[in-house]
């Protein structure tokens, strides 16, 4: 195999040894506890309920224009997501799904809510 010479490839040629060397200096001037993200523990909160009947199991997640809610199945009656935050009482909240779970997310406190 020959190697040709490109005159528009830009990227170092680094050999073997280099590359250690290149590696153990950067894993040496990082530090390894600020650098490690912890994701923030999720609290299940269960209060969802219907607010015209109450029915706090029988309905769906749904989303809309005016962000997600829930829809009765007992009443059809739709309800929002959004509710203040349970640590700090902050209505500064924001409604997040990722797949099939809906989280709360407190933008003063930084808290997370699981809801379903």
């Amino acid at each position: 195999m020959v190697n040709v010479l490109n005159p528009f490839d830009t990227r170092p040629a680094f050999n073997d040894e280099e590359l250690i060397s290149i590696t153990n200096f950067l894993m040496m001037k990082i530090d390894v506890k600020t650098t490690i993200k912890t994701e923030p523990e999720l609290t299940k909160v269960t209060n969802l309920k219907c607010k015209k009947c109450g029915e706090e199991s029988n309905y769906t997640a749904q989303h809309g224009r005016y962000g997600y809610f829930i829809n009765c199945g007992e009443c059809n009656t739709n309800t929002t997501m959004k509710m203040v935050c349970v640590s700090c009482n902050s209505k500064n909240t924001k409604v997040a799904k990722k797949r099939e779970t809906y989280t709360l997310n407190c933008l003063d406190c930084s808290e997370q809510l699981t809801l379903i």
